[in-house]
């Protein structure tokens, strides 16, 4: 049998301009990079650009700048308020409405009945209205308090 040759996929070049303006000094970056053998770094950046990703000192870690060939994965930290706010909302309306359509009464009067029908169903849009608004808040609070990495660049697809 002969023996084939085994290729490695190109390396998508580090786009500074991109990546650097998805970094910023108020997020944590985890730089992953070669050699292998140290591994990960995270920490905040303090510069970015063609010449490389200076990340400062972290959580014990060292800061250092990274040499932006070497560099095979970058994530960047950020909350997720606006994806909480979202489900907030959702699960906060259907929240208000099945409260809602378990303390309305059902009505269905004819034309000209004496039934007022005010309460029949008169709380439940107001409430979905309520829990929406009172889900989005909650959402955003805790979707910003549990951050999320987010991929930046990958050196290999």
């Amino acid at each position: 049998m002969i023996a084939q040759e085994q290729s490695t996929p190109p390396r998508v070049p580090f786009n500074a301009d991109f990546i650097c303006a998805q970094t910023d000094s108020q997020h944590l970056a985890r730089v992953e990079f070669e050699p292998l053998a140290q591994g990960a770094t995270v920490g905040p950046v303090l510069s970015c650009g063609p010449n490389g990703l200076t990340l400062g000192a972290f959580a014990g870690l060292e800061g250092q700048t990274i040499d932006p060939t070497s560099v095979r994965r970058l994530w960047v930290r950020r909350g997720s308020g606006f994806a909480g706010a979202i489900w907030g909302a959702i699960g906060g309306g259907l929240l208000g409405y099945a409260i809602a359509s378990a303390r309305t009464h059902i009505c269905d009067q004819p034309p000209n009945s004496p039934i007022d029908s005010t309460h029949c169903h008169a709380n439940v849009g107001p409430a979905i209205a309520l829990g929406a608004g009172a889900g989005v808040g909650i959402g955003w609070f805790f979707g910003r308090g549990i951050p999320r990495w987010k991929p930046v660049y990958r050196a290999t697809p």
